[in-house]
C-alpha cells in the first residue's frame, strides 16, 4: 500500500454564515499522510469554507480533535439545563 495514498479528511470548521450566524460546516477534503502531519487539510479546510461564502476567523477540527467541540455542545446543554 503506498504510503503516500490521498484519503478523505473530515474537517469540521468554525466559522460564520453569511447571515454572520456561528456555524459548523463539516467539510471532506484530501490529504496524504504527509500532507496530514503538516496540517495541509485545515489550509484546505478554510479554503473550501472561503469558496462556499463562510466568514472567518476559521478554527478547523479533524477527526483527532472533534472531541472538544462534543465536550463544549454537553457543557452548553448541561448549563443550559441547568439555567446557568
Amino acid at each position: 500500500m503506498n504510503d503516500e495514498a490521498v484519503k478523505p479528511i473530515y474537517v469540521a470548521v468554525a466559522c460564520r454564515n453569511a447571515s454572520g450566524m456561528a456555524d459548523l460546516p463539516v467539510l471532506v477534503v484530501t490529504a496524504t499522510p504527509n500532507e496530514l502531519s503538516l496540517g495541509l487539510h485545515y489550509d484546505r479546510a478554510e479554503a473550501l469554507a472561503h469558496t462556499a461564502g463562510y466568514e472567518g476567523p476559521f478554527v478547523c477540527f479533524d477527526a483527532d480533535e472533534q472531541s472538544a467541540i462534543l465536550k463544549a455542545a454537553l457543557q452548553l446543554v448541561c448549563k443550559q439545563e441547568a439555567g446557568d
